[in-house]
């Protein structure tokens, strides 16, 4: 069965206002991605092609690509702290900061972040930022340093979307969080997606005509949503769509789409 069959209406006007946010990392929040960054930078120019065609032949998912990345960072003796190092200097879109913080710190608005990325890089990035504290919840690939100092990478969870990677699914995480905060007694009077890439295509199917998509111009949500427009795809959707450039005019536009002052 599809994930998007089995979900019922995401968002209620019961209770008081509130909104939630539904976040990217890589190419949302951060300037580059941060998988592709850290190998192009640390790794051997050889082995970066290696990976490259690796990829470019089909035979394996982007989790397993990096899953590779890291093992080979390891037998370059590449060590945690370089790793570290190149994380922390992966700049944030313009604005994007500020952003976070305005609507992570104000009371009618919840911040959660869906990323392919994983645990180890974002939390270092966040730290790295000061920014952990304006998150609620982070849903990623779990990873951590092994004895042997290899990054080890595993699946955030298994799902029966057929269009997504098999070690993520966007659509699932929204719906299975949205009937977690149903049980908590939590509703939200409107979802806003925020992202770029094509995995993010995947939560915006779920969004009723209350929902708003903010994909970032020029990249592949964008492009895809573009698609839509003159066709009659079973995959059209209803929410809003407004897309942006930075952190600065996304506030501009959450701002108005809200009703919220942000400052």
């Amino acid at each position: 069965m599809d994930v998007e069959q089995s979900v019922k209406p995401l968002a209620s006007s019961n209770g008081p206002m509130s909104f939630l946010l539904v976040i990217d990392f890589d190419y949302t929040i951060t300037e580059k991605n941060t998988d592709d960054w850290l190998l192009q930078t640390l790794l051997s120019a050889k082995k970066v092609k290696e990976l490259t065609e690796k990829w470019y032949s089909g035979d394996c998912t982007w989790q397993d690509l990096m899953k590779s990345g890291f093992q080979a960072l390891k037998e370059e003796k590449v060590s945690p702290d370089q790793i570290f190092k190149v994380l922390e200097e992966i700049p944030l879109v313009k604005g994007f900061k500020e952003f976070l913080k305005l609507v992570g710190s104000h009371k009618e608005c919840k911040v959660v972040i869906a990323s392919d990325s994983n645990t180890v890089f974002i939390d270092k990035i966040f730290k790295k930022h000061d920014l952990e504290k304006y998150v609620d919840e982070i849903f990623t690939n779990p990873a951590h340093f092994d004895e042997e100092d290899c990054l080890r990478l595993f699946a955030h969870h298994s799902h029966s979307c057929t269009t997504c990677q098999p070690n993520i699914c966007k659509q699932e995480i929204l719906r299975s969080y949205l009937e977690e905060e149903g049980k908590r007694g939590n509703k939200y009077e409107r979802i806003f997606v925020i992202g770029d890439g094509s995995n993010d295509f995947c939560p915006c199917k779920i969004l009723d005509d209350r929902g708003c998509i903010f994909p970032r111009k020029g990249y592949r949500l964008m492009k895809k949503i573009e698609k839509l427009k003159d066709t009659n795809s079973k995959d059209d959707i209803k929410a809003s769509v407004i897309p942006w450039e930075n952190g600065e005019d996304l506030l501009v536009s959450f701002q108005r789409e809200t009703g919220l002052d942000l400052k």
